[in-house]
């Protein structure tokens, strides 16, 4: 069939990192295989575009609410002949409302939706009837739901009685296998790249740092919340702040193993970019982070588990298993979730829609 034109409503950064580097991702690689995009930015504005540790305003979630309709229904209008919608949403409970009366205004003119829960759905609903009812009624409104991981396709299936499609998320391939060889030395160099706050692990991380004095934890990322702890953090462990992408991923590549103790996840792009770096993986078991590495690329530990994760990083001390691992990663990338396999994913779902 001809291009494909495809309308996306997904943020941008800032801030950076999930959703808007899928986002940048998407608009570059997508014109390679004959997709079209046109975007309408959904991202955070005032103090929480700025940091992760900023709250709720009404104010500004009103002001960019009323920003998404005027530009969806100036593109709709414009756009001539769209094929598809692809409507990216981190399902949070306020957002769902959000969305709903978005995909309502995009049904007016009888286009195709794909809706992708760009999170993971159960953390993300915990317990809020609000975002339970919303979802709801978006999935009896859309074509097509797509999830990042197994844990979100049985939860949709399970309360929503529908069939949701596991989409991953993607690297680029020239990203791939960088670091293949060097698994083979001692165990020296520890990293964890990603927000530096409490859900994402962070303490379970310093506890155990100071049982192993002879390595080294690097910990890159934004503080986004404070960390105060009883006991002062190891000298071993360094926070090493923001750093620029080139930057994580040359420290990515002289690093021996990467670990994740983050208590909630969808799919993260931080550890397949590990992966891609040919670490061995140490990660808790939450959103996509077993589906990625299927317990043969790393260790899957339970979340807030400090003596878990101090096994674990043990265990990782046998290069022989690091290498294993490494090899296991690196294959996985590279067959499951390069920019061109996945992306090509989505062109098959357009066309089943179009």
């Amino acid at each position: 069939m001809n291009e494909i034109k495809v309308l996306l409503l997904s943020p941008l950064p800032p801030p950076s990192g999930g959703d808007s580097t899928w986002t940048v991702m998407f608009m570059e690689n997508a014109p390679k295989l004959g997709v079209s995009v046109s975007l309408v930015n959904t991202s955070l504005i005032g103090q929480r575009s700025e940091s992760a540790g900023y709250t709720y305003s009404l104010f500004d979630e009103l002001k960019r609410a009323f920003y998404i309709w005027t530009n969806l229904l100036k593109i709709l209008i414009q756009w001539k002949k769209t094929n598809i919608v692809h409507f990216n949403s981190n399902c949070s409970p306020k957002g769902l409302v959000r969305d709903y009366l978005s995909v309502l205004l995009i049904k007016l003119f009888s286009i195709p939706i794909v809706f992708h829960c760009h999170c993971n759905v159960p953390d993300q609903l915990k317990e809020s009837r609000i975002g339970f009812y919303f979802l709801k009624r978006i999935i009896r409104l859309v074509d097509k739901v797509i999830v990042l991981n197994s844990i979100s396709k049985n939860f949709i299936s399970t309360n929503f009685h529908i069939a949701a499609d596991i989409v991953p998320n993607f690297i680029n391939l020239n990203l791939v296998g960088w670091n293949r060889n060097r698994v083979v030395r001692k165990l020296k160099k520890i990293t964890f790249t990603g927000h530096i706050r409490r859900s994402k692990g962070i303490l379970e991380i310093f506890k155990v740092a100071k049982d192993f004095p002879e390595l080294t934890f690097y910990l890159i990322g934004p503080k986004t919340e404070s960390l105060d702890t009883e006991e002062p953090i190891g000298s071993n462990v360094k926070l090493l702040g923001s750093m620029e992408h080139d930057q994580v991923l040359e420290f990515l590549i002289n690093s021996d193993l990467f670990v994740f103790p983050s208590h909630t996840e969808g799919f993260s792009v931080s550890m397949l970019e590990a992966m891609a770096s040919a670490l061995p993986i140490v990660a808790t078991n939450v959103g996509a982070n077993e589906d990625m590495i299927e317990a043969k690329g790393g260790i899957i530990i339970p979340t807030n588990d400090s003596l878990a994760l101090k096994n674990a990083i043990e265990r990782m001390k046998d290069t022989n298993l690091r290498k294993k691992m490494s090899d296991f990663n690196i294959a996985k990338v590279k067959h499951h979730y390069t920019s061109d396999i996945v992306l090509n994913e989505y062109i098959n779902i357009y066309k089943l829609l179009v």
